[in-house]
């Protein structure tokens, strides 16, 4: 066996990281990644341990937090009631009023058309419509594109994903700006950092 796994539950005993259990330690561990994460140039150890307590943070936040699938017609009641706006709000981009009604109601399905359109309407995703949800480097990326620069602080990010609802967890909350930062790390391919709490995409 490696010397590096001589004794795992040692350890484990000692403090090294390990399964998460409950919100308490969800909170210490997003703390501890916010403080690495916030480093500008992380050693290779450092970048070892985001790695893995992003890892165990998604894996608690997906036990704990499931996003349940939905069908295209809650997710178009979730955009309007989040954006405070009338079945007269989204009439044209679905032929009449009529439609709408039809289609709230459930005697009517949404076709790709009307997908296409209300995705340009609440600036999110199609994929929203499908059942399959965007993960939270699919939400920092559609943001980023977005942005002339490409560029934004993680606090401005979770903001912005929060308001068009591109993602968010059972209980509602939003991806912190702490959860963004580390998102951005483990994903390097598609960000990089021009300086702490600030990401480009590249």
């Amino acid at each position: 066996m490696s010397t590096v796994l001589a004794n795992p539950a040692e350890m484990i005993r000692r403090g090294a990281p390990r399964l998460i259990h409950n919100d308490a330690e969800l909170a210490e561990y997003t703390d501890a990644l916010f403080e690495l994460t916030a480093k500008a140039n992380p050693t290779p150890e450092e970048e070892e341990a985001i790695e893995l307590m992003t890892l165990l943070v998604e894996r608690y936040e997906a036990e704990r937090f499931p996003i349940p699938e939905a069908e295209p017609v809650d997710v178009l009641k979730f955009l309007l009631d989040r954006n405070a706006l009338s079945q007269r709000d989204i009439a044209a981009e679905l032929g009449s009023e009529s439609t709408v009604s039809l289609i709230l109601s459930g005697k009517r399905q949404l076709n790709r058309e009307h997908i296409a359109k209300l995705s340009e309407h609440f600036n999110v995703s199609p994929a929203v419509f499908f059942g399959s949800h965007l993960r939270l480097h699919e939400a920092m990326r559609i943001v980023l594109s977005e942005k002339e620069s490409r560029t934004a602080s993680t606090q401005e990010i979770s903001q912005e994903i929060e308001r068009r609802g591109l993602y968010e967890r059972k209980d509602g909350d939003p991806a912190p700006a702490q959860q963004i930062n580390a998102r951005a790390r483990r994903y390097d391919a598609l960000f990089e950092f021009i300086e702490p709490g600030r990401i480009r995409l590249k």
